[in-house]
């Protein structure tokens, strides 16, 4: 996963390592290392010197052949979201995020109260299988 996973952390260390070696002879920029995320569309548009192929196919194929050991497999899946999704997700906003998942919170909590006043209120034999369903979707949105 995105989060989770070392994959994108192992793509996003390729990229600032080709990065900064390739601007290492740029005394204009006086050996400025790192890179913004703006500049992961663009790795498409980094060309070898003879122009056969890009940085980023550059970097897929260096990964492939030093890190994924599923290469050249049915289940081998390059470790990054698409770029829309990836666009996506930075133009959220930090606080409206967390305003949502507060408010998750509370309603999960509603649910729950809900649920055990069902639980209370039934009897035992109409219980199944709505109690074992609400206490999974609980356990799961906590």
């Amino acid at each position: 996963t995105l989060k989770n996973g070392s994959g994108v952390m192992q793509v996003l260390g390729l990229v600032l390592a080709f990065g900064n070696y390739m601007n290492g002879g740029n005394r204009t920029r006086g050996q400025a290392d790192g890179f913004g995320l703006d500049i992961l569309p663009k790795l498409k548009d980094v060309k070898s010197s003879d122009n056969s192929r890009s940085l980023l196919s550059y970097i897929v194929s260096y990964y492939l052949r030093n890190f994924d050991e599923d290469a050249g497999k049915e289940q081998c899946i390059f470790p990054l979201p698409e770029p829309q999704d990836l666009f996506q997700a930075s133009q959220l906003k930090f606080e409206d995020f967390q305003k949502d998942l507060r408010k998750m919170k509370k309603d999960l909590r509603v649910c729950e109260t809900e649920a055990a006043k069902v639980y209370q209120l039934s009897l035992e034999e109409h219980l199944q299988p709505f109690k074992d369903s609400m206490e999974q979707f609980i356990s799961q949105g906590k």
